[in-house]
């Protein structure tokens, strides 16, 4: 069994939040950690009946819960034919969706699979059961290159190997003057500009010893034009001064020399030499400070450090005169050319792991839940031009992508780091099922469905419709702030450093790579547990509705004054939706039916849903999250169960029930259930043990998945965001933006851990 490590340690000290607390926040999700005992049943001492149990037949406890949700914010559940889509623009996505609640002819209800995925998640982190989603098999998570690295351009040959190629800048005024003398006079927009790519350009390439190199002359279609002219080298002045690598004329102007020169020369201040210089003159077709100078010749005390000599490329091209992003180009003053080298270089190999990354890194999406868009996993036909890495010490192809600042795969999917720890990953076997699977059901993953052997085991639960009083004309209409899908590829929120590593969580980031030397991250992740999304403590309160609701008779712009038009686009756009709202405290009834539970399962499934150890007086404590919009604040409901009926039904050979003998459970008999679950997770043995289980609220997953149910985890000061609100800005989306865009790979701050929120910590605190 895997030792479970206190992670982040329980007293990690008194947040350093004193001052200014103005940028400090929550994140509106959480995980909730795995690791310790679980109940797989062919884990040696854990639980005695190796198998699943039939259905043909009853075995164990059967009956129904007869339960009642109370909302406690409000709540919205969509209703998938309830949709009404509004026109906002000209484009295909320029459209907003106005939703209902979910009903059946008018009145309103939850169905069955939302409560029933609701409480399977629940009963997964409190059982420490399998995963029962993941992100689909094998696919890895990527990240788009924000650092530097050693860009190199090459062409993918048909052979599936890199030529390298040679990049350089075109000033873009001088490009556009040229156009404007051969349309006789007429400047280019900036289509014009753009459709010059695939001409055919023949260009001159000079460079000095630094730098990139700079087209100084090209060639379009016939018509000739110099972007630059050559350097001149000058007579040989005389220093009369030198300071921290630069050369100081005696008329003033200085020139850059290379620092290790000044060190292997010995060169002091105010001492004579005598050197030589290129010169880039500015030219009208220029952009300013473009224009440079460098010292390529010094003699000193008989010594002569000499750069290497300029270099004179030319050759055809049918490619790049291309405008580029600006992450990768730094300068809108410049387009970038891509020639031949002149002797053609040797062809590189790229191997298949590399191949085989980059066609995870480009994939339409990384969440596993569509397919992979086929036009952007497939490899670069022959002749495409794309940007690759090379390792510094064997030259081998380490990644490649398009020519822009492209996408990288991680080392892992989230899929091999659940098998790396074996307990969690989903079961393979009807025989060797975890708590969760035993009891909603399991199915074969697609892969071994043609197995043979490989069938399913139906779930021993069943959830009914959970009914309200209320129709569509108790909702109100609340255009929901702008939320974007949870991304599991943001490392730093979604993976913790492996215990092995003895990382500080506070600072250290965890990467998706088992690789003891990978060759950028610094810390093997593994990942943090299950999320659940937080309760918002404004959201219960009485005016809650109001802060969000917009009371619009007809959602149609041509129905809105003017003043108002510009207002209903910046609340109603195409990145949200418009729901159907009910306010919170509105009840729904409904029930669950079981079948053949052994007592601990039966107590399984009733803390689950009240969080306490009297299943009839539920927990006033926590609550769960049902519906959509529960990162902002929606969908906090409680369970409180009216009353449990057994029933003895014994079915004919045609599967009919021929008798059924009801009675009510009583009060004790459901806290020895819960009691008897609790000791079955401490012991595996289904007994009734109020010493053993005592010891259950203190296993650190059931400790987080407390925390994180815990209706007064927040205080009503602190905000739990983490986009904008509609009309200002947000300091919280401002810190998450810098995450990416300012602070290195592994400085990024990790996600706060539920322990750490309850003892004061908050994100934004370095």
């Amino acid at each position: 069994m895997a030792q479970q490590r206190e992670f982040p340690p329980e007293n990690p000290g008194p947040p350093p939040w004193r001052h200014d607390t103005s940028s400090h926040f929550i994140y509106p999700y959480n995980f909730v950690s795995h690791g310790g005992p679980r109940g797989r049943e062919k884990s040696p001492g854990i639980g005695q009946d190796k198998g699943f149990k039939p259905l043909h037949r009853y075995d164990g406890l059967t009956g129904r819960i007869e339960y009642t949700i109370t909302a406690l914010t409000p709540i919205f559940i969509p209703d998938p034919e309830g949709v009404t889509i509004y026109k906002l623009g000209d484009r295909p996505e320029d459209i907003h969706k106005v939703m209902d609640f979910f009903n059946v002819d008018g009145q309103l209800c939850i169905s069955p699979t939302s409560i029933k995925g609701m409480i399977r998640s629940v009963v997964e982190a409190a059982t420490n059961s399998s995963f029962g989603v993941t992100s689909g098999e094998g696919v890895r998570f990527s990240y788009r290159k924000t650092e530097k690295f050693r860009r190199k351009v090459g062409r993918w040959t048909s052979d599936g190997k890199i030529e390298p190629l040679g990049i350089a800048k075109l000033p873009l005024q001088a490009l556009r003057d040229f156009i404007t003398r051969t349309r006789g006079g007429t400047p280019p927009t900036d289509d014009q500009l753009f459709q010059l790519q695939g001409n055919h350009i023949k260009i001159k390439v000079w460079k000095i010893h630094t730098g990139p190199p700079v087209v100084v002359w090209f060639e379009l279609n016939g018509s000739q034009h110099d972007a630059i002219r050559l350097p001149d080298l000058s007579k040989i002045p005389v220093l009369s001064g030198q300071l921290s690598g630069r050369v100081i004329h005696s008329s003033g102007k200085s020139f850059k020399v290379p620092r290790d020169v000044i060190s292997r020369l010995k060169i002091r201040n105010k001492m004579m030499l005598n050197f030589r210089w290129a010169n880039f003159p500015e030219l009208n077709n220029l952009p300013p400070r473009s224009g440079s100078r460098r010292v390529i010749e010094i003699r000193y005390d008989g010594q002569t450090w000499k750069a290497e000599d300029p270099r004179i490329y030319s050759g055809e091209i049918r490619f790049h005169c291309k405008f580029l992003d600006p992450e990768v180009q730094k300068s809108d003053k410049y387009v970038r050319v891509i020639y031949e080298l002149d002797p053609p270089a040797t062809p590189l190999d790229v191997s298949d792991e590399v191949k085989e990354a980059f066609r995870h890194a480009n994939r339409e999406t990384a969440s596993g839940q569509k397919p992979p868009c086929r036009r952007n996993s497939r490899l670069p036909e022959p002749g495409e031009i794309v940007f690759y890495e090379q390792d510094r010490t064997t030259g081998r192809v380490i990644e490649f992508g398009p020519v822009a600042m492209f996408k990288s795969a991680e080392n892992e999917s989230l899929e091999t780091l659940l098998q790396d720890i074996d307990q969690y990953s989903y079961p393979q076997s009807a025989d060797s099922l975890c708590p969760a699977t035993r009891l909603f059901g399991w199915t074969p993953e697609e892969r071994e469905e043609e197995e043979e052997g490989k069938q399913g085991v139906a779930g021993r639960v069943s959830f009914s419709v959970a009914w309200s009083g209320k129709t569509l004309k108790d909702t109100h209409l609340v255009p929901l702030k702008i939320l974007g899908s949870p991304k599991p590829q943001y490392y730093p929120f979604y993976l913790r450093p492996e215990p092995s590593q003895n990382k500080d969580p506070w600072k250290d980031v965890a990467y998706y790579t088992k690789m003891s030397q990978p060759p950028w991250a610094l810390t093997p992740g593994t990942i943090r547990g299950r999320k659940f999304y937080l309760h918002h403590p404004k959201g219960r309160t009485k005016e809650a509705l109001e802060d969000v609701k917009r009371k619009l008779e007809d959602l149609s712009l041509e129905n809105i004054e003017e003043d108002e038009k510009e207002r209903w686009k910046n609340i109603h756009t195409h990145q949200n939706a418009t729901c159907a709202v009910l306010p919170q405290e509105v009840t729904f009834k409904g029930y669950i039916e079981f079948e053949s539970l052994d007592p601990y399962e039966l107590g399984m499934l009733l803390w689950a849903l009240t969080i306490s150890d009297n299943p009839l007086n539920e927990s006033k404590e926590h609550a769960h999250k049902l519906g959509m919009g529960k990162g902002i604040g929606l969908g906090s409901i409680r369970f409180h169960i009216e009353k449990v009926i057994f029933t003895e039904p014994e079915k004919d050979w045609m599967g009919e029930l021929e008798a059924v003998n009801e009675r009510e459970a009583t009060r004790e008999e459901l806290k020895s259930f819960v009691r008897r679950f609790k000791t079955w997770m401490l012991t595996g043995r289904d007994e009734d043990s109020k010493a053993e289980a005592s010891r259950y609220d203190n296993l650190p997953f059931v400790k987080d998945l407390k925390a994180v149910l815990d209706i007064n985890l927040i205080g009503h000061n602190v905000p739990i965001q983490y986009y904008p609100s509609y009309l200002k800005s947000d300091k919280a989306f401002e810190y998450f933006v810098d995450q990416r865009k300012t602070r290195p790979r592994n400085q990024e701050e990790p996600l706060r851990t539920p322990e750490a929120i309850k003892g004061g910590w908050r994100q934004g605190i370095s």
